[in-house]
């Protein structure tokens, strides 16, 4: 990309070599498991080859690549020349901080919930099937939620034959969504101070502090919306056709992602698409209608084109859902009163800032008293995710899931600095809009944020791990900071004195996070849980289960595991509760065979068909009885005495 862009600015070489790459990834996976190759082999083989290729169209082009190469030097010689003291201890300080997050998820397996029950557990079937057709399963999720970090995560752990860089995968897009931010406060017009701020403000985000070491996806989509408003900006400056190509990629592979990501991305494309609309009215040149519907609305829909084949295919949905499913995660009804209550929880989510509960509290006692005036009860089943009455709807009512609140964990913590500064930052951005004394791009990006936490609120439940789904709104929005702080030296000093202090702030999330410590201490402390999981020092099996307080199944596993090596059991029939973890059972999977067969499946993946259903032995995480009989034969259970897992094999 380097070379064949010469004179383009590193940051946006970088986006387009992400994209490129992602999309590759994508094809080459896509074809693999089509033709039921994916395997450690074929794997090797094409990366080799593509690896070849690439260095031999470098070779070919050695001139260009050395004057890139030159050119870059320079750039960065240049660069680091003009960084002030105070600059050069910032960036030292987020390096440490990158460091030790991307040491944490390498010592720490995949260990949360989600993790074990899907992000992981669908990698493990597709390894088993040499394919990512769809397949009988007791949890929907591992088949219709979008797979673009599976993919990647499938490539690290086949070619590593293990899972000690399965988090690298959102290490490294957490990396690229910084390089996204740069080159978005660069469009705005921000000098490199600026720009700086917004980078700094971005890799202390809480979420993304915490989320770099795991197995999550929020990320990852985040990237693909930074980079399609990236594009979109770029696009609306300067129409043509690879700007608008590179748009589509972004919201393509955004929606391949994450299903949260259509949320995020319908705000950018709806206003670029208002202004191909005002351009074509003012110029009259109707090729720009024609390439963003062939490049921005076409490319998403090829990209996701398969997912959408294999969920149609077994539920007549192009997302995969039932009527349950959906009505998991989508708002029943809206109006004006819901929508404001709605809006009240999801911010309510980020109202906490460690030690200090009164935050927390406040916050409280303001969303009960919107409930209480709109005559809306605060756990109405049309807003509120399925199940989470146990805490009574919003954080403060009762100690949170582990004994208090819970700052360090990646499903709970807030963003309540960050936040705040995007209310302000908004205010300044919105009279400075009234004085005709701000760019279009910059009230383009304010526009899009606001209409994001609209499309959000409007449509998504409240859940009380949302913090971590507004991930992508977070990053795009701390630009709109950096963009105030130009705006207002008061706001430009305050932010200043808090960058020190977001710092320090972020390395207490890493060496407490909850369920991947560098330090364990498991007391409450002011309301809050310190941190939980086990020791760093703990064999690696048992960190497995310590991300959802599980480590009490680890013996059971652990038994089952070793029966099965030592009997060769290669095909693990499955009968899982709601949600029941399964990639315990099979992280051996890289290094020799395990079929994972969810059999006598009651939901609506049951008729997905193709696959080999006979069994050696049977797991199951909800059948406590004597025996189970399955195809005509008698399957007895070893460990009647166990509490979490039990284990079935035939006389």
């Amino acid at each position: 990309m380097g070379i064949k862009s010469p004179g383009s600015n590193n940051s946006e070489v970088l986006l387009r070599a992400v994209l490129s790459f992602s999309l590759s990834l994508t094809a080459l996976t896509e074809a693999l498991g089509f033709f039921n190759l994916i395997s450690f082999t074929s794997i090797v083989i094409c990366w080799v080859l593509i690896t070849i290729a690439g260095s031999y169209y470098l070779y070919q082009n050695k001139t260009a690549l050395l004057n890139f190469i030159a050119e870059l030097r320079s750039r960065i010689k240049h660069g680091r020349s003009g960084l002030s003291q105070y600059e050069r201890l910032l960036l030292t300080a987020i390096a440490i901080l990158f460091f030790l997050e991307f040491i944490q998820g390498i010592i720490y397996p995949p260990n949360t919930f989600d993790s074990l029950t899907y992000h992981l557990s669908r990698v493990v079937s597709w390894i088993s099937h040499h394919s990512v057709a769809p397949y009988p399963t007791y949890i929907p999720r591992q088949l219709y939620q979008p797979p673009l970090a599976e993919y990647f995560i499938l490539h690290f752990n086949l070619l590593n034959r293990g899972d000690y860089f399965a988090a690298s995968v959102q290490f490294f897009f957490q990396l690229a969504c910084f390089v996204s931010i740069l080159a978005i406060s660069r469009q705005l017009g921000l000098n490199r101070y600026y720009r700086l701020t917004a980078f700094v403000l971005a890799a202390t985000i809480p979420q993304v502090v915490l989320q770099a070491s795991s197995t999550q996806n929020d990320v990852v989509a985040s990237f693909f919306v930074l980079a399609a408003f990236y594009f979109a900006i770029k696009s609306i400056k300067e129409p043509g056709f690879e700007n608008y190509l590179f748009l589509g990629l972004s919201a393509g592979l955004g929606l391949f992602t994450k299903g949260t990501a259509y949320l995020f991305v319908a705000p950018i494309l709806l206003v670029f698409g208002i202004n191909v609309l005002i351009t074509i009215f003012k110029t009259k040149q109707f090729i720009h209608f024609w390439y963003a519907v062939l490049l921005v609305a076409l490319v998403p829909l090829l990209i996701n084109a398969r997912q959408y084949y294999r969920n149609y295919s077994y539920s007549d949905n192009l997302l995969g859902t039932d009527r349950h499913e959906a009505e998991l995660y989508g708002v029943e009804r809206m109006n004006p009163a819901l929508f404001i209550c709605n809006t009240a929880k999801a911010i309510d989510v980020n109202m906490q800032l460690m030690f200090v509960p009164r935050i927390t509290l406040a916050a409280n006692k303001v969303v009960h008293k919107i409930f209480k005036v709109t005559k809306i009860d605060i756990n109405e089943p049309a807003i509120t995710y399925p199940h989470m009455a146990s805490v009574s709807g919003i954080p403060g009512d009762k100690s949170y899931l582990m004994g208090g609140f819970v700052a360090t964990h990646e499903d709970y913590c807030s963003n309540f600095i960050v936040m705040v500064l995007i209310w302000i930052s908004l205010f300044i951005i919105g009279w400075a809009a009234f004085k005709r004394n701000v760019n279009a791009s910059t009230l383009i990006l304010a526009i899009t944020c606001i209409l994001q936490v609209l499309f959000f609120c409007g449509y998504l439940k409240w859940q009380p791990w949302g913090t971590r789904l507004q991930t992508p709104a977070f990053l795009l929005s701390v630009t709109l900071i950096a963009c105030a702080a130009a705006l207002s030296k008061v706001f430009n000093s305050a932010v200043k004195i808090l960058v020190p202090f977001v710092i320090c702030y972020s390395f207490v999330l890493v060496l407490f996070n909850c369920i991947r410590p560098f330090i364990q201490n498991g007391r409450v402390f002011h309301g809050y849980l310190i941190s939980g999981g086990g020791s760093i020092f703990y064999p690696r099996g048992i960190k497995l289960f310590y991300g959802d307080g599980a480590h009490s199944a680890y013996p059971e596993y652990t038994a089952i595991n070793n029966d099965i090596r030592k009997s060769n059991y290669k095909n693990i029939g499955l009968i899982l509760a709601d949600e029941g973890r399964q990639y315990p059972l099979f992280i051996d999977c890289y290094t020799r065979e395990l079929n994972p067969v969810h059999i006598m499946v009651p939901n609506y993946t049951k008729n997905n068909t193709g696959y080999n259903d006979n069994v050696d032995c049977i797991v199951s995480t909800s059948t406590h009885q004597q025996f189970i009989d399955y195809k005509a034969k008698r399957y007895y259970n070893q460990n009647m005495k166990n509490l979490t897992v039990w284990y079935y094999k035939p006389m």
